[in-house]
This record gives structure tokens, sequence and C-alpha cells, in this order.
């Protein structure tokens, strides 16, 4: 169970359940929370897979992926349930990539980003 900021709510008892995957966004160090960024569109514009780290799995998603609280991913953008809060909730299916904290921060840098 977690303690969450969702959006202009927060929940004190978050439990994920089944297959999602709860994440929270990261950014680069150059962009931190309430930043206005203006999208290069080389780089921001057409993102389709967004870097995070995994704050909680439902039983599902532990068994079928073998991901831990803590672990870095890259996940389809836009299956992801966002809010526009610091997290997102997605289904264990549309995770593409386990990253240690280094090569997500590095991806982020990258052009492929």
């Amino acid at each position: 169970m977690k303690n969450v900021e969702h959006g202009m709510k927060h929940y004190d008892e978050l439990k994920v359940v089944g297959p999602y995957v709860l994440i929270e966004k990261i950014m680069d160090e150059e962009h931190k929370d309430g930043d206005i960024i203006i999208p290069d569109s080389k780089k921001y514009a057409n993102n389709k897979i967004g870097i995070g780290k995994v704050l909680e799995l439902g039983r599902i998603a532990k068994d079928e992926t073998k991901l831990v609280e803590g672990d870095y991913v890259l996940y389809d953008y836009y299956s992801a349930y966002d809010d526009t809060s610091q997290n997102i909730l997605t289904n264990c299916e549309n995770i593409i990539l386990q990253l240690s904290k280094e090569e997500a921060y590095k991806f982020l840098r990258s052009e492929l980003f």
C-alpha cells in the first residue's frame, strides 16, 4: 500500500490489483516538476514511450513481468492512464523495457527519446 498524490487528491491506502503497474514518471534533472517546458518537436513532441520508476505492482503484473518496486522501465505512453499527475497506471503488457537508474536517465537525454 502506498501513499500517493494523484492530481488534487491524496490517497492513503492505494493497492494496485491484477495486471496493473503504478509508475512514477521521471524527467531529466534539467526539468523538475513545476517547470514550464516548451517542447522541442524533435525531442519531446512525438514521444510514444515514457520512462518511470515502478511504485507498486498488482499480483498478475508481479508474476508476468518479474519486476519489483523501484525498477526503472520504459512504457507505452499512450496506453497509460494519466491525469497530468506525477504517477501513471498502466497494464503490465505495456512495459517495454526494464532499465537501471543510470540507463533510464541516459535514455532521457538521448536523441531516441
